[in-house]
């Protein structure tokens, strides 16, 4: 019967049937594949880390290193809550007059390797208990390190001319810096400790101790329009913008002072126009 098959299938349909019969033998057909390590890799999910830049306001309104220790256990409880495990970062700048120019203070990151599951199961009981133990021990002492590096910069002191004007705008140049090489899931996190009063001389520039918004319609216009002059300004990366989530540290005086009210409208119309989140402001006490 095959044979009388055949001699009714011409030669060259018959080489293709046999070769995909051969493919089918030894390749496998149809779905029943078996995914390779990248396509189970794809699939697992990358879980976020979190990234802390702390901007700290080294001008004369704020750079007494008294006032500035009172921002030190607020900004410590913080980072209890968002340092918790490997590559979770810290990093430090300042603001004054030439902020964009600005080095890095500090930069510092959690390193301790969480124990895997393979690992624990080959331990005994106790063994295993003491294993997660000192994971937690390690990752207290190193956030504890990092920590007290914040606390040193918030005691450097600033003797130099820069400390008379501040220039936050340039803090959006530091966060597309600082910030460059996160990815999309990674948990972005600024915390400004700074009355964030604006106050640069020159053309197309904002002065807010000589001269604020009046009134929350105003500061958002003036906000749209400094949009425009900062890209033109400053090196900034608007996708790494994206998603960063804002908190303003400040002495509590400054927070209920009303101009503050109407300042506060303004960098949450400006950030708001970069896709940073302004949430929390907290006025802290200084006596």
């Amino acid at each position: 019967m095959y044979k009388s098959i055949f001699r009714m299938i011409p030669a060259k349909s018959c080489l293709i049937i046999f070769l995909t019969m051969g493919l089918c033998l030894f390749g496998g057909c149809g779905n029943n594949t078996t995914p390779g390590p990248e396509s189970a890799t794809a699939s697992e999910a990358i879980p976020p880390d979190s990234l802390v830049l702390i901007l700290l306001d080294k001008t004369l309104s704020l750079g007494d290193k008294d006032v500035q220790l009172k921002f030190e256990q607020p900004i410590r409880s913080r980072l209890v809550d968002l340092i918790r495990k490997k590559d979770h970062q810290v990093m430090v700048y300042f603001i004054h007059g030439n902020t964009s120019g600005a080095q890095a203070a500090f930069k510092g990151a959690i390193t301790a390797d969480k124990p895997s599951d393979q690992e624990l199961n080959e331990l005994g009981g106790q063994s295993r208990t003491d294993r997660k133990n000192k994971y937690r021990q390690d990752i207290n002492q190193q956030r504890s390190q990092i920590a007290d590096k914040v606390k040193e910069a918030l005691m450097a002191p600033n003797p130099e001319p820069t400390n008379r004007q501040t220039d936050l705008w340039a803090s959006l140049e530091i966060m597309s810096r600082a910030f460059s090489t996160s990815r999309p899931e990674d948990k972005k996190y600024v915390f400004f400790v700074s009355d964030m009063e604006e106050s640069v001389i020159g053309a197309n520039r904002r002065d807010f101790t000589r001269m604020p918004p009046k009134d929350k319609t105003e500061a958002e216009a003036w906000a749209g329009q400094d949009m425009e002059v900062i890209k033109q300004l400053y090196k900034l990366q608007p996708d790494v913008l994206q998603g960063i989530s804002a908190t303003i540290f400040l002495p509590k005086a400054a927070f209920e002072n009303s101009g503050f009210q109407t300042i506060r409208y303004y960098w949450e119309a400006l950030f708001g126009s970069f896709g940073i989140n302004l949430g929390e402001v907290r006025g802290i006490e200084l006596e």
